[in-house]
């Protein structure tokens, strides 16, 4: 279903409106003095179903051996939290 909107409520509603059109798949006539300007629709979604997904991932090959060593790397890099003494 296609739902008028002004310019004026668009700009002051902006991202509401934009969350509409991309998670509900909403679509919108944006008018200017009763005057049709454009249209927002959503686009199309870039992964369909879990199966597209799968394909994605099989695309990308296995994981390079050392990635597991270049992880614990980037872990033991990190700066240790010091634990809150209110958290006991």
């Amino acid at each position: 279903m296609e739902s008028d909107i002004t310019t004026t409520d668009l700009a002051r509603n902006l991202s509401d409106v934009l969350n509409r059109v991309h998670y509900r798949g909403e679509t919108f006539l944006v008018k200017r003095g009763g005057r049709a300007l454009a249209r927002l629709i959503p686009t199309a979604p870039s992964i369909r179903t879990w199966e597209e997904f799968k394909a994605l991932l099989s695309d990308l090959g296995p994981i390079d051996n050392s990635f597991s060593g270049d992880l614990e790397e980037v872990i033991e890099a990190q700066e240790k939290t010091v634990a809150s003494p209110w958290e006991r």
